[in-house]
């Protein structure tokens, strides 16, 4: 799978949402280690789907089985990962299988750091200092000189 990675094959897969006979899918160690991992050679990362905290969706359950993070978009408190010895293993698994994604994608391309800033960004960041320089001068010129012209001379 190594030579396939620098070839530009796939770094990151999201595990399933539903159940593969009696287990959730996001901590299926058959399909997660065995079959993905040893089986076809994948060294990138595995996100679940949709982790809702569910009664059956546990996180270190899917880190110990060959998850590597859980997609998620609550704040999550009460599921968390616990820090035994075996876990610890697999979360350093986990933290290497993100980092080599990440390390490994096209963000790090020789032409993307070297490019600098795209031109369409740096439009948009001159058309966002001209707005905002605009609306102070009209604040400053039209504002302020109306509220004066309404203020009153304080007579004893």
């Amino acid at each position: 799978m190594k030579e396939a990675n620098e070839t530009g094959t796939i770094t990151a897969v999201m595990s399933s949402y539903n159940y593969i006979g009696g287990q959730w899918a996001g901590a299926c160690a058959p399909l997660l280690n065995t079959v993905l991992m040893d089986e076809w050679g994948y060294e990138g990362f595995c996100l679940t789907d949709y982790f809702a905290n569910f009664y059956y969706m546990d996180a270190t359950r899917s880190i110990y089985n060959g998850g590597d993070t859980c997609l998620i978009n609550v704040n999550q408190t009460t599921n968390y990962v616990t820090a035994t010895d075996a876990t610890t293993v697999n979360m350093r698994d986990a933290a290497r299988h993100i980092l080599y994604v990440t390390g490994n994608s096209r963000a790090h391309a020789e032409e993307n750091l070297s490019a600098g800033m795209a031109p369409w960004q740096m439009t948009l960041i001159v058309a966002d200092v001209i707005v905002v320089l605009a609306l102070l001068a009209f604040e400053f010129f039209v504002v302020r000189k109306g509220y004066q012209k309404r203020k009153k001379p304080v007579r004893n």
